[in-house]
């Protein structure tokens, strides 16, 4: 495009890029499904580029992060093509490009735009935390720490209510606490500016110090307000690896050797941490989450989300569809589970499940690219990187720590800044010579074509290892069409009635043909389980999930519906022993006494009276 070089380099073309790409944000922030409001934003990101096309030269500037973000938006396009609900799944994946054009946006910027970036960026997300920390209910929903509660009726007194659902406050904490996470590295790099203009003597360092002082105890304040354990943990982790980088490079002078020191410290100090966290004590202290150990145990619900993520391993269900999916499949009810935006699980898992091998292979090759990044710039000259780079390393360090307890990173709407780190990296990697800057790219892009083909080859391995390829392509393929029926309207808030019998066909032939490769498919034998119950047809669910379950007993979805199907069989002799970890089971057979007879069905309202005076007998006899 000749007619836009005459803009390069001009100040209001990349002013104008960030105009736009902020005005694409607010659908992203203000709707949880895609909507025309967020078609209009994919134009004006697409004006944004050509912004940044005019403003540069170029597109995008050259990271050697490309390729594993493309792989990673593609395949949450895949996804977002066969999910059950796919205005959510679309609406995700706005967000995610959101990510991507910011990211680009931070790595052509010059230091004067990025000086105001991070300091917008910081201020806003103080500012956004401690506004969503005021709309909560302290006085309903009593905060764990009393000066956080006594804090918290102090803002609902001076910030009016402006109508967020009451019970909004459970996931608005940890997307604060995401978006707070995600602003700390932009706020260290303004901190640390600041400082230094001040004891170099600029003019206004003061007052920009007294902004920053004040923008800190801002974000602190949201953090404490989330009463979220995950963030500080990751800092004071992050912070104890920067200290052992300090150390090292005044340890050792040769820079081999303090590469050597510093990865080998960090990995032992992870195989360390990894052993007790899988040993009974440690596990259980830092495994718990406020409620039953069965529903929100992060052990537990880790467990269930793997076995999810197993079921279709090629694509994944598709964004946004993890809380529909574990509420049908493995809590077997049709309420929600969680909220769409705050599943309680891993960001890592949740990436598995909604888009598969393909997506979480494509994250862990980007994040360890922009680390590999990082390693290569502190081996060289004196083993210290910029600002901006050392930072963002920090700040990646973060987010990969932060994500292993907690999925807002990557599923709600704090995605649009979680490439913000990377973005910081990408900055101080420019800063190289002119040689390696042109050198960097390339090598960058065959060490990403290397990582993924090993990857790929590992995740292979992974995905089909206990059953032949043809098997695991077939059950996801069908696990994909039973739960474009079976999520069609989630959540439901009613019992099955066995009307998407005849729709969920097409998923049981490809589910039988996965049985041909594979006579014990786990995901297969699971949904013609689930088939045969809508059908009625309780003896063959009993085959069909005493099958899955002998592949898998730790399944609690394979194991409720297995226990019913018992049931409703006339089996009451094998059932009991299956619902030992299912609390909820009293409750629901109290429904179905009433839900049985609603439909006509009063011989398995008679099952059901049956199954509840058991368990009441049962109980009796455990209290005596």
């Amino acid at each position: 495009m000749p007619s836009l070089s005459r803009f390069r380099g001009t100040g209001w073309t990349a002013a104008a890029g960030w105009v736009l790409w902020a005005a694409a944000l607010l659908p992203g922030l203000t709707h949880e499904k895609f909507t025309l409001w967020m078609g209009a934003g994919l134009v004006l990101l697409a004006a944004a580029a050509l912004l940044h096309r005019a403003h540069l030269g170029t597109f995008i500037r050259r990271t050697g992060l490309e390729l594993p973000l493309l792989l990673l938006l593609a395949s949450g396009l895949l996804s977002a093509l066969i999910a059950p609900d796919r205005p959510l799944a679309f609406a995700r994946l706005y967000l995610f490009l959101l990510a991507a054009a910011l990211f680009f946006l931070l790595a052509g910027s010059s230091p004067p735009v990025l000086d105001r970036f991070v300091r917008l960026f910081s201020a806003a997300a103080a500012l956004g935390g401690l506004f969503l920390a005021s709309q909560a209910d302290w006085t309903r929903y009593p905060a764990r720490f009393a000066p956080v509660g006594r804090a918290g009726l102090l803002l609902n007194q001076v910030v009016p209510h402006l109508g967020f659902p009451e019970d909004y406050w459970y996931v608005a904490r940890n997307v604060s606490a995401a978006l707070l996470t995600l602003a700390l590295p932009a706020y260290a790099v303004w901190l640390v500016q600041a400082w230094s203009r001040l004891r170099s003597g600029e003019g206004r360092a003061r007052r920009d110090l007294i902004l920053a002082g004040i923008t800190g105890l801002l974000l602190v304040s949201g953090l404490l307000f989330s009463e979220s354990r995950t963030p500080w943990l990751a800092l004071l982790l992050v912070v104890l690896a920067g200290a052992w980088r300090w150390l090292t490079l005044r340890l050792v002078r040769n820079r081999t050797q303090q590469a050597v020191l510093f990865w080998g410290g960090l990995l032992a100090a992870a195989v360390v941490a990894a052993g007790l966290l899988l040993s009974r004590p440690a596990g259980q202290v830092f495994a718990w989450l406020p409620g039953p150990e069965h529903v929100t145990g992060r052990v537990h619900l880790a467990g269930q989300a793997w076995r999810l993520a197993q079921d279709v391993p090629l694509t994944g269900y598709g964004p946004g569809a993890f809380a529909g999916v574990y509420s049908t499949y493995i809590a077997v009810h049709p309420y929600r589970a969680f909220f769409d935006e705050d599943t309680g699980v891993s960001a890592y898992l949740s990436l598995l499940v909604e888009q598969g091998w393909p997506g979480l292979l494509a994250l862990l090759l980007l994040c360890g690219a922009a680390l590999r990044q990082a390693a290569a710039i502190w081996h060289s000259g004196d083993g210290r990187g910029s600002l901006y780079l050392n930072i963002g390393a920090a700040g990646l360090a973060l987010l990969l720590i932060h994500a292993l307890s907690h999925a807002t990173l990557l599923a709600s709407r704090a995605i649009p800044f979680a490439l913000v780190p990377l973005g910081l990296i990408a900055v101080g990697s420019k800063e190289r010579s002119v040689e390696e800057a042109v050198r960097k790219p390339v090598n960058a892009r065959r060490t990403a074509l290397a990582g993924l083909a090993l990857v790929g080859r590992a995740g292979c391995g992974l995905v089909t290892s206990g059953s032949s390829p043809a098997a695991v392509w077939y059950s996801n393929l069908g696990a994909i069409r039973a739960a474009q029926v079976e999520l069609d309207g989630y959540p439901r808030q009613t019992w099955d009635t066995g009307d998407d019998v005849v729709r969920l066909q097409p998923a049981a032939a490809v589910f039988r043909k996965a049985l041909q490769y594979d006579p014990r498919n786990r995901t297969a034998h699971d949904g013609l389980g689930r088939l045969a119950l809508k059908q009625l047809d309780f003896d063959a669910a009993v085959i069909h999930f005493k099958t899955a379950h002998d592949v898998d007993p730790g399944h609690r979805g394979i194991t409720k519906n297995l226990a019913y199907s018992y049931l409703w069989s006339g089996d009451t002799a094998h059932w009991p022993a299956l619902i030992a970890d299912l609390p909820e089971i009293p409750t629901e057979l109290q429904a179905y006494i009433h839900w049985w007879k609603h439909i006509g069905r009063d011989d398995l309202s008679e099952l059901a009276a049956r199954g509840a005076d058991i368990l009441s007998t049962q109980y009796a006899g455990d209290q005596g």
